[in-house]
């Protein structure tokens, strides 16, 4: 289970009622993260690998590799970011919203993506709109309402990662409304934590563009005060969230083509 994060809990991956699927790229076999299902509890999939499957080390010793580049025009109808750590259930994306707490935030697929599918809209929607491209319907019932996509850097049950050989995050994006990369632990990791997260504000941009952040533009949450080293936190990852937040009431959409290590997401010129 992942620490608190802000007011953010996990999503892990599905159960079979519409909250799983299996994907295979090549000669994988892969199995997809929850889609419909806003933040559903670790193991909630009979189906899902055991924890066995990665390995037994600790957070710090789980090195995920260093040129990950999720490129929706070559996802190949996965729905997965490759990062390193258990192929099976790792990278798959999914949503997140603020349901868990109460609230009533969504996210709107287009209206010729199939939700009720077996599994994830997420291949789909990929495939179709090169990209995930999305509404976020900022809902009641929750003081700060929020919704977005997210992967798990390790493995299903969400433990954490080293991802600091990415030297930070690049996107390729558009968005009407101003949103953030979060980075989620994995429970227990950092308790100094509490209830704070490691977040780099990304701003809204009406057409699409290429930015990188650092690890340095990564900032605690709660603000100043006591806060761990963030070379402490990118070494126990186990979510990568964007999220969006807005008033009740209000919309916003967005686009993600890219997201990778630095300095990834950008189009290679070749050389004359």
């Amino acid at each position: 289970m992942l620490a608190a994060c802000g007011d953010d809990s996990s999503s892990t991956s599905p159960d079979a009622s519409g909250n799983e699927s299996s994907s295979s790229v090549e000669d994988v076999s892969l199995s997809s993260q929850t889609p419909l299902s806003s933040e559903a509890a670790p193991g909630s999939s009979s189906s899902a690998p055991s924890s066995s499957a990665a390995p037994a080390s600790s957070s710090s010793a789980k090195i995920i590799i260093s040129n990950m580049l999720w490129d929706a025009e070559n996802d190949r109808g996965a729905g997965q970011v490759i990062t390193g750590g258990d192929s099976r259930t790792s990278g798959f994306w999914y949503q997140i919203s603020d349901g868990v707490n109460g609230g009533s935030s969504v996210l709107q697929f287009p209206s010729d993506i199939d939700t009720l599918i077996y599994g994830s809209p997420f291949p789909e929607l990929i495939e179709k709109y090169h990209g995930i491209e999305l509404e976020a319907k900022f809902g009641a019932g929750y003081e700060k309402p929020y919704a977005g996509v997210a992967f798990n850097v390790w493995n299903e049950e969400q433990e954490g990662g080293n991802i600091s050989p990415w030297g930070g995050l690049c996107l390729d994006y558009k968005s009407s409304i101003d949103f953030v990369i979060e980075l989620g632990l994995e429970d227990g990791a950092i308790p100094t934590m509490d209830s704070c997260s490691f977040v780099a504000n990304v701003p809204a941009s009406a057409s699409e563009k290429v930015s990188d952040f650092d690890w340095l533009m990564f900032k605690n949450s709660c603000g100043a005060g006591v806060s761990p080293d963030i070379n402490d936190v990118l070494k126990n990852v186990a979510t990568v969230r964007l999220k969006f937040s807005g008033a009740a009431g209000t919309t916003g959409d967005f686009f993600v083509r890219r997201i990778g290590a630095i300095g990834l997401c950008h189009d290679m010129v070749p050389a004359p």
